[in-house]
Parts: C-alpha cells; sequence; structure tokens
C-alpha cells in the first residue's frame, strides 16, 4: 500500500480549478517531486496534505486512512511535516531553541506538567534532548548557539529542515528548498535530502524548480499543469515526455537538460 493517495483530489477557488482531480501515489521511502510551471497548483497540493486548505472534492490519504476533515495540527501529529518556500526561522532566537519549537505539536502537557516544579523541566529536557539528536545526526551541532540571523542562506535552509525532521515525521514535504540558492549550496542541498532518504529513511516530497536538483534526487515526479496532472512516473521517462517538454521545460531548457549527466 503506498504511504500517500490522491483520489481525484481537487481545489476550486471560485471559477479557478487550483487543483484539478489529480489522482497519484506516493511510495513509503522514496524521494517524489512535485514539478510544474507558476500556477500549476503544487503548493495547493501540499496545502491540501497539510490541511491548510480543505478538500472541494475527491480525497488524499495517509497510511490508508482519509486527511479530509482533520486540522493541520493533527495532520501534523500524525507524521507529516513541510517546510515553506520563504524561511520561517526566528533569528533572534539560537539554532537549537529554533529546532526545539518543532517538537511542540508531538507534546500533550497537562496543566500539572505547567505547575509541578520538575515536571516542566523533564518536558523541556525532552524537547532539547529530540533537537540535539538532530542536530548531531544532520551535522549541525557546531551550529547550536549562533543566532538563526547568523547563518548563511542554505544553512538556514538546512535547520528549516531539521526542525520539520524533529518530531520524527513519516513523510517530509519540501516546498522548493533549493529557491535563492548558489550551485555549491544546491549541491549542499541534494546531499543533505539524500541523507535524510537512506539514514533516516524517511519519504520526501519535494516541489522544486532546479531540474539538476529535480534529476539528482528524485525517484518519482509528478507533473501539474493548470491543476492537472499531465505526467507521473520515472524522472527520465518523465522529463522527456513531449507534453511535459511543451508545457514546463522548454525544447532549449530540456536539450541542455538531458546533457547534465
Amino acid at each position: 500500500m503506498p504511504i500517500l493517495e490522491f483520489d481525484n483530489a481537487s481545489k476550486f477557488f471560485g471559477g479557478v480549478r487550483a487543483v484539478d482531480a489529480v489522482s497519484a501515489e506516493v511510495s513509503a521511502g522514496e524521494i517524489t517531486s512535485i514539478i510544474g510551471p507558476n500556477g500549476a497548483g503544487k503548493t495547493t497540493l501540499f496545502n491540501l496534505i497539510t490541511g491548510a486548505y480543505k478538500l472541494t472534492s475527491g480525497d488524499i490519504r495517509f497510511n490508508g486512512k482519509s486527511l479530509a476533515g482533520y486540522p493541520a495540527h493533527s495532520i501534523h501529529a500524525l507524521g507529516i511535516s513541510r517546510t515553506f518556500q520563504n524561511i520561517r526561522l526566528f533569528p533572534s532566537m539560537n539554532v537549537l531553541a529554533n529546532i526545539m519549537i518543532g517538537t511542540q505539536s508531538r507534546q500533550k502537557p497537562k496543566v500539572l506538567d505547567l505547575l509541578i516544579p520538575g515536571r516542566n523541566n523533564r518536558l523541556e529536557k525532552t524537547m532539547r534532548q529530540s533537537a540535539e539528536g538532530v542536530l548531531d545526526l544532520l551535522g549541525l551541532t557546531s551550529k547550536a548557539d549562533l543566532m538563526a540571523s547568523a547563518l548563511a542562506y542554505g544553512e538556514q535552509r538546512r535547520v528549516e529542515i531539521a526542525r520539520a525532521l524533529v518530531n520524527d515525521p513519516e513523510i517530509l514535504l519540501l516546498d522548493e528548498p533549493s529557491a535563492g540558492m548558489n550551485v555549491k549550496e544546491a549541491k549542499d542541498l541534494m546531499e543533505f535530502i539524500a541523507r535524510i532518504k537512506t539514514e533516516l529513511h524517511k519519504t520526501v516530497i519535494v516541489i522544486e524548480h532546479n531540474m539538476r536538483v529535480v534529476r539528482h534526487i528524485s525517484d518519482r515526479l509528478i507533473v501539474l499543469d493548470h491543476g492537472c496532472k499531465i505526467a507521473d512516473g520515472d524522472p527520465e521517462q518523465v522529463l522527456l515526455d513531449p507534453q511535459v517538454v511543451q508545457a514546463y521545460l522548454g525544447k532549449s531548457e530540456l536539450t541542455t537538460y538531458a546533457k547534465v549527466q
């Protein structure tokens, strides 16, 4: 059984069909990239998965369970975490504190935990240990005490991804993680995402425009155009699909892409 299923998932805003009857599957332990031109419905699909938007029709199932009707915080607690295209760190807090914040959705303290001496300290210790474990695993321990604003752009991206990972989600959604990165940062990012898959055994879904990143990290591609799925499958085959070329890549860019090995 796939870990995530889209069953004619649709989201309409008045007469605008942002996502139009999309059906697809995401396999556990793979990296699936969602690509398409601006306005294709990629971010809307992410918002449907995470409960930020409600489906107009159709369904999205996580481990066979419908996500329709679940609020965003409940979906996050079920095991789906995401990042955003625009970095959303707290610049005046250090790296460790930024990551610790990511543990809160799965913490369910009772009133007594907050009032009885010692219980709140134990809760904070658990949060800190979780954050430190992710920092160590992802090679960010040396940055723990630095303010988020002091980090290089690529490092801030990695911290945001670490914050999404700290709750040990089953699925990690990355929204244009390489946006604004230079070539070196994008290369480091590809290695970083590969480690999330191979070492943490996570299912990763990526919205991405950088074709070099897409080619190197993806096990599967889903292509959207005007809210509809136009292709789905092996990256090399999908990127040579004439419909994908016409809708998104363009012949000259595809030729350049095909030469990158």
